[in-house]
């Protein structure tokens, strides 16, 4: 059903199993926070929730007033809170939920984390706190994996006490006072999406940092810009990069493929004993990035490169750049690559 006015718009997309009495196995609603239509939508989705056969249920949920002022949006987020406290069958069954525009108290996010019992993606766009304040998400029952603050305001930091299941957090554009998130007990947390910014405003978060992956870098791309990690975590020990171009495409890989970035001057890694490259390739900006690496990590004990790359995207074995490895080859990369340096470290290519 769709109804493009503004009175009451539902954008309703849905699968079913028409052979087991039409079960309902996806259900995603858009819709405005309408007081005349939103009891219509919980009633409708209570009595689809309440069989217990829906296994996803994502709500996409904007404001009453559009880009409206910090009061009225402030009034959208309450009109929330209170529809989700109105039917809690209907939010217990949630596994999305996607907020635009919307101003929470310092209460309201937590208290919808918990009343989301089955919620694994939860995004904020463009929504805030109604006080500059401190945002502290303790879910330690929750299922969330996803979380998703996208130009967030109003909040001084976020605080993950306790978000068990958290795989993937993306934060930017959005916290001016750092460091913007502090990381208690997220222990499945692999994914952080964030910026190459200054080291000095990472460093709070990353200062106890050991191991670091990256996956899935464009070809295309020059890597210095990586070593911004390298400075942000003083601590860090093992360190992995992955060159891949998905033959599929992704809508969240960045079609950018240059970030400007340079490391700072003269700076040594000290604790860095481990570089491991996936998708190597004997090309000078490869090759002058691992000498680069090698000249600063005074540390390093030992680099793997290897020019094979398995996507878990587009499930292929993918080859970045033509390298035959051989023997001669293996010698002659090595012999390169140390060059002028005093390096003892153990280069393994394969």
């Amino acid at each position: 059903m769709h109804n493009n006015s503004r009175v009451g718009v539902w954008l309703i997309s849905l699968t079913c199993n028409c052979k087991r009495d039409r079960v309902i196995n996806t259900l995603r609603l858009v819709f405005y926070l309408l007081l005349p239509w939103l009891s219509s939508i919980g009633r409708a989705v209570d009595d689809i929730a309440s069989s217990g056969k829906t296994k996803r249920l994502e709500f996409v949920v904007f404001p009453s007033c559009g880009r409206g002022s910090k009061p009225q949006l402030a009034e959208s987020g309450q009109q929330l809170m209170s529809f989700s406290r109105s039917y809690p069958i209907t939010f217990e069954w949630l596994t999305r939920l996607k907020l635009n525009s919307l101003a929470f108290g310092d209460s309201d996010v937590p208290s919808l984390i918990n009343a989301c019992h089955r919620l694994e993606h939860l995004s904020f766009r463009f929504c805030s706190l109604v006080k500059y304040s401190v945002l502290k998400i303790d879910a330690p029952c929750s299922r969330l994996q996803t979380l998703e603050f996208i130009g967030f305001r109003q909040c001084a930091r976020i605080e993950l006490i306790s978000v068990p299941d958290l795989r993937r957090l993306e934060c930017h554009s959005c916290l001016k006072e750092n460091p913007p998130v502090r990381f208690g007990y997220v222990p499945q947390l692999h994914d952080i999406w964030v910026r190459p910014e200054h080291p000095g405003q990472c460093t709070p978060i990353f200062s106890n940092l050991r191991d670091v992956y990256f996956y899935n870098i464009f070809v295309e791309c020059d890597l210095n810009w990586t070593l911004f990690i390298l400075e942000a975590a003083p601590s860090l020990q093992k360190f992995h990069l992955s060159r891949h171009s998905c033959v599929n495409g992704s809508e969240d890989i960045d079609e950018k493929t240059n970030v400007v970035w340079e490391p700072s001057e003269n700076l040594k890694y000290l604790n860095l004993k481990l570089l491991v490259m996936n998708g190597f390739s004997e090309e000078d900006k490869v090759m002058d990035y691992v000498r680069l690496v090698m000249e600063r990590a005074v540390g390093l004990k030992r680099i793997e490169l290897s020019n094979k790359h398995m996507c878990v995207k587009c499930n292929s074995l993918e080859y970045p750049r033509k390298f035959l490895v051989d023997e001669a080859t293996k010698h002659r990369v090595s012999e390169q690559l140390t060059h002028g340096l005093s390096s003892a470290v153990k280069i393994i290519i394969g």
